[in-house]
């Protein structure tokens, strides 16, 4: 298993004239707590989901918090 500060979660491609790439958060940035604002609409529940499924696959836990129930 690679080490945590290695462990990337992808959240999509980035485009550039040299072509697209992925990016995301690193593991060990993720770990420090991670709070998703915006707008109705704009993919907060897709983001969290995705993440939740990437962590999932990996054999990680993770914690859903909504305060608005």
């Amino acid at each position: 298993m690679k080490p945590v500060s290695e462990i990337v979660s992808t959240l999509g491609l980035a485009q550039s004239r040299y072509g697209n790439f992925p990016f995301g958060i690193r593991l060990a940035d993720r770990l420090m707590h991670l709070h998703v604002v915006g707008q109705t609409g704009t993919g907060k529940s897709t983001l969290l989901a995705n993440l939740a499924l990437q962590d999932a696959a990996c054999g990680f836990g993770f914690c859903l918090i909504d305060p608005h129930g």
